[in-house]
């Protein structure tokens, strides 16, 4: 873990707007149990799609599953014991 200066840009709601100093474009700082529960919704729209048989929206979720999956693993091996 390192200390570092970043710029904010807003901090109204849960998902601070913050820049990355190596970064070209702001990011979102999303809160873990967000992250958790936006897996969690695209765990279950990808299972009721599939149970519909609708393909498309399957494999697009699927994706989107994945996307926050990758995103999520890496919150928890960076945070380890600590969540």
């Amino acid at each position: 873990m390192k200390e570092l200066t970043v710029m904010l840009y807003g901090e109204q709601t849960n998902n601070a707007v913050i820049k990355l100093p190596a970064r070209e474009y702001p990011g979102v700082l999303v809160q873990g149990d967000t992250l958790k529960n936006l897996l969690d919704t695209g765990e279950l729209v990808a299972s009721l799609a599939k149970q519909q048989r609708n393909d498309d929206l399957a494999n697009e979720a699927e994706g989107l599953v994945e996307m926050l999956r990758d995103i999520y693993q890496v919150y928890v091996q960076e945070l380890g014991e600590k969540i």
